[in-house]
Order: C-alpha cells, then structure tokens, then sequence
C-alpha cells in the first residue's frame, strides 16, 4: 500500500499542472484519511491515464516532456491500483465513514 501511495504521490506532482494544488493534493495522500472529492476526481483521472500504460506488469508513462515513471509491479500491486481508481466516493459514503470515526 506505501509503493502505492508513493506512486501516487509522483503522478500527482507531475500530473497536476498547478503546483500549489499539486502539492495540496500530495500532502493530502500524505496525511489525510478523506481526500476531497474534487481532489479524488483529479487523482482518478491521473491514475487512470497511468494504468492506460501498463502492459505485462510495466509501468511507462510520461508526463508531456518532464518526467518519464517506468517501473516492474507485481499483480497485487496492480489490483490495488485499479481497485483505488476504480472507486467513486458519494457524499452519503463519505459522510457515513466521517460519523463511524467521529
């Protein structure tokens, strides 16, 4: 789950043209238990164009010029990736999940 979060993180430093809101959306998956949604939405997006680029457990993907991730991940690795984008966080959830900790 860590070398995905990192993953994460890269894509959202380089993935995010606005570098205040990069760096927002990186402490977020650094620190926080709720992303926001907007933040959740950008993150997908992201995440989906990266896993448009695996092929046989081979990460490729290239930002537009500046920065090139290529790395060898396992299967699970994998599943958990595609589970992560794969989700959609409605208020209700969310707010279910907000009362369960509170």
């Amino acid at each position: 789950m860590v070398s995905a979060r990192n993953l994460l993180l890269l894509l959202a430093i380089s993935g995010v043209r606005n570098q205040d809101l990069a760096a927002d959306i990186a402490l977020h998956l650094w620190y926080s238990a709720f992303i926001p949604k907007e933040y959740n939405d950008r993150i997908a997006a992201f995440s989906k164009g990266a896993m448009s680029t695996i092929s046989n457990g081979r990460l490729d993907w290239e930002d537009g010029g500046k920065l090139r991730i290529m790395c060898d991940l396992t299967q699970p690795f994998v599943d958990t990736l595609k589970t992560y984008v794969a989700q959609t966080l409605d208020a209700d959830i969310t707010s279910q999940e907000y009362v369960k900790v509170m």
